[in-house]
């Protein structure tokens, strides 16, 4: 499926069949693997970066290399991620970070909005993790409100687009 996908964007430059199969293999993962599974982030950034090479809609490739990055993030700072995990994904990181700078740039946002941009991406990740470890250490209403403010940095982003 990644692989006919993979010829459809980078060969033949057919897009939108690409986005048909890749959305369609995202819903699968989703279901069998779970949201928060590294084939997941694999699959939204591929998703990501076949908008943003089509050029058209700007604001999905935005949402699935967000969600990417969250997903790998999640990753690098799990308690039990092994090195070559971290290794092979703070690259993919960064470049998931240079493609949201550019998208941020085609906003034409000015240079502080895209600072704010950038940190208010950085800070609802923080409190994702944080309400991540809460959840896990049993401490529910405390994840549900580092879950909260996570929403609402987030909200900065999306007023800024």
């Amino acid at each position: 499926c990644t692989v006919v996908a993979y010829d459809l964007v980078w060969n033949q430059a057919n897009y939108d069949q690409a986005l048909l199969i890749l959305q369609k293999a995202l819903n699968i993962q989703r279901a069998y693997l779970g949201k928060h599974h590294k084939d997941v982030g694999y699959t939204c950034n591929f998703l990501g970066t076949t908008y943003w090479l089509q050029g058209k809609d700007l604001n999905k490739s935005m949402r699935y290399f967000l969600e990417a990055r969250r997903i790998f993030c999640k990753m690098i700072n799990s308690d039990s991620t092994a090195c070559d995990t971290i290794c092979t994904t703070s690259p993919l990181v960064s470049n998931i970070d240079d493609r949201i700078h550019f998208i941020l740039l085609r906003f034409e946002l000015p240079p502080e909005d895209i600072r704010r941009a950038k940190l208010a991406i950085e800070r609802t990740i923080e409190h994702e993790l944080r309400g991540d470890r809460l959840k896990s250490q049993g401490l529910l209403q405390e994840a549900k409100e580092e879950y909260k403010r996570a929403r609402k940095v987030a909200g900065v982003l999306r007023q800024l687009m």
